[in-house]
């Protein structure tokens, strides 16, 4: 769970420097900061909309498709002899 939080964070921080990189914003300057403030949660919000839909789908799909391989048993019956 701490790894899986942690690329989270990571993701988010990764996303919130290239917002900051590519607008050239300065954070000290108040409409700045709103500005990506503004652009971090449109961003936020369309990461989160994709993987509803991305897991959405694959829910579906698993439901409708036989994706699971067949399970069959093979037994060996071969005798390991010494001399």
């Amino acid at each position: 769970m701490k790894i899986i939080s942690f690329v989270i964070i990571g993701f988010l921080l990764v996303g919130a420097f290239m917002i900051y990189s590519a607008r050239n914003i300065d954070i000290e300057n108040n409409n700045d900061r709103s500005l990506f403030i503004s652009e971090f949660s449109k961003w936020v919000f369309r990461v989160g909309g994709n993987v509803v839909d991305v897991t959405g789908n694959a829910i579906k799909t698993a439901k409708t498709k036989t994706w699971m391989p067949n399970t069959t048993t093979t037994i060996n019956h071969s005798v390991n002899k010494t001399n």
